[in-house]
């Protein structure tokens, strides 16, 4: 990377940096993660380095398609129950979950653990 002049003084931005926030008037204070403990420069009040933040978005990524397709499986077992001329038990009715056939129960069960929930 290449040298950013900064207050009179040439850094040398690494990963961990923000260094467009720089030339902001509290962009380029030296701070430590709170995840990983290493030393950056950026805003005055970040706590998170780059790379941290980073690893915490792909994972909060994760988590949002996993929870897309849990909601996706319980939408289709509430559309069989719509569509049937009969009432149906929403929980004996299957949808399929982790590529396997997964019941209202299961789902309910994994309802209540993606939202922490000690029922």
């Amino acid at each position: 990377m290449k040298k950013v002049k900064v207050n009179y003084e040439w850094l040398v931005p690494t990963s961990r940096d923000f260094p467009a926030e720089w030339h902001e008037e509290n962009g380029c204070y030296m701070c430590r993660c709170s995840q990983c403990g290493y030393i950056f420069y950026g805003r005055k009040r970040r706590v998170v380095c780059r790379d941290c933040m980073f690893e915490n978005m792909e994972q909060m990524l994760k988590d949002n398609e996993r929870k897309e397709i849990l909601l996706k499986a319980t939408y289709d077992i509430l559309k069989k129950c719509e569509a049937s001329s009969y009432v149906l038990n929403v929980f004996e009715q299957t949808a399929l979950w982790d590529n396997a056939e997964c019941d209202g129960y299961c789902l309910m069960d994994e309802i209540e653990e993606e939202l922490g929930l000690d029922v």
